[in-house]
């Protein structure tokens, strides 16, 4: 999903309780670590997702990686949840 100049979204997910989850996605050779960079444009992305669709609804951030992100001072407080792949196609 587009939803601005240079905004890309990889998954939304809206749940009947009034959430949406905006989903990144990383597929790396190993465990993601967010940057200050990295977490300053995942903290835009949800802005503009909240100002261009007008919702009301509560907005959690959630990583899909390959190999899990490792909490860190740039993660802690801004993801929500962090999976790794295996959840999308039934792996566990």
């Amino acid at each position: 999903m587009q939803i601005g100049p240079g905004i890309q979204i990889g998954l939304l997910i809206g749940r009947n309780d009034q959430v949406i989850h905006i989903c990144e996605l990383k597929f790396l050779k190993g465990a993601v670590s967010l940057t200050k960079a990295d977490a300053e444009n995942l903290r835009n992305k949800v802005s503009i997702f909240i100002d261009v669709t007008n919702t009301g609804k509560q907005v959690f951030l959630t990583l899909i990686t390959s190999f899990g992100i490792p909490p860190n001072k740039h993660s802690i407080g801004l993801v929500e949840n962090a999976f790794t792949m295996d959840i999308l196609f039934g792996c566990a």
